[in-house]
């Protein structure tokens, strides 16, 4: 439902819900937040943002980790209230790890759990974006673009209804298609998946009806791999593939072979990315900034030419039974 406000609310207007249900602690920074008034763009922000309020850690901690860049919020204490903390830091830390070091730019900055104490609560608050034309450095995203794709979720999904037909209540359509998220399920596949899989040479699976026999060994095809590793010579999932190009936070690394087909720069890296914003990079200055900085996304903006570069001819997509799949779901 709040997926549907971000397309249809003006994102200047108060936000009519809270960010997260009545706290019953503030553990956590939660009391904060959901006592905190925020038009939509904070809202979304706040909603996803690794640190939405730079230092107070106020954000929960798997989104510290499945978060992105996006901005902070637009906010100071009331004067005289710059101390009326919550928690210490540590005392909300989980499994996640502690909180990111505060952010430089516009705003407030905390060195502990920021309290409802603090809050104008006549003010409705808004949010300082980051990304290329925003005005927070060091953040690669902004809340505008992660409202947007959210609000748009639904129309993305590939999801199609289905009718079923109960013993008891008789036939029933669900549809699910408004439960996806554009940016968070490509992201977590991304970091979990595709690193799982580049982890072996040879993986062979056989649990709950599944067979999987993937030997890498022998293949040598043109390798693009974005990470957030630090590799200064990148990893090769393939031992024979001589055409590999490596983008994670330390720079870029190319084989010889890759270099001959489409070189690209040493110094790109995605050291400002975290987990999300691998697929929602603002890349509002492409062609402007060097890939990687809030502006130009390292992936998008050298992904696409890396392919080009290697695409020859036509080739002929098998269909699933010509590859032996007997049995879809």
């Amino acid at each position: 439902m709040i997926f549907t406000y971000f397309d249809l609310a003006d994102l200047s207007n108060e936000a009519i819900f809270a960010p997260i249900p009545k706290p019953t602690s503030p553990k956590g920074g939660e009391a904060f937040r959901y006592r905190l008034r925020m038009n939509w763009l904070a809202f979304a922000g706040s909603s996803f943002d690794v640190d939405p309020l730079p230092g107070s850690d106020i954000q929960l901690p798997p989104l510290r980790f499945l978060g992105e860049g996006l901005g902070h919020l637009d906010f100071r204490p009331v004067k005289g209230t710059e101390s009326l903390c919550d928690l210490a830091p540590a005392a909300s830390m989980g499994m996640m790890g502690p909180p990111p070091k505060p952010a430089a730019g516009p705003g407030a900055t905390f060195n502990c759990v920021a309290s409802p104490a603090m809050i104008d609560q006549t003010k409705v608050y808004g949010w300082l974006e980051g990304g290329g034309d925003g005005v927070v450095p060091g953040k690669v995203g902004k809340a505008k673009l992660w409202a947007a794709s959210a609000g748009f979720a639904p129309a993305r999904s590939n999801i199609k209804p289905v009718t079923v037909t109960f013993a008891d209540s008789g036939p029933k359509t669900i549809d699910a298609s408004n439960l996806v998220s554009s940016n968070f399920y490509p992201s977590e596949r991304h970091d979990f998946d595709a690193s799982w899989f580049g982890k072996w040479a040879v993986i062979k699976l056989q649990v709950d009806g599944m067979n999987v026999d993937l030997d890498k060994t022998g293949l040598n095809l043109p390798v693009y791999v974005a990470r957030r590793s630090v590799s200064p010579k990148g990893d090769n999932p393939f031992p024979n593939a001589t055409d590999f190009t490596e983008i994670n936070r330390t720079g870029t690394y190319q084989t010889d072979a890759a270099k001959a087909v489409s070189p690209i720069d040493p110094k790109i890296n995605v050291a400002l990315y975290n987990h999300t914003d691998i697929v929602s990079a603002d890349d509002a200055l492409a062609g402007q900034v060097r890939p990687g900085e809030p502006g130009a996304s390292a992936i998008s903006d050298t992904l696409i030419d890396w392919v080009l570069k290697r695409s020859k001819g036509r080739a002929e997509v098998p269909t699933p039974k010509a590859l032996g799949v007997t049995e879809t779901y």
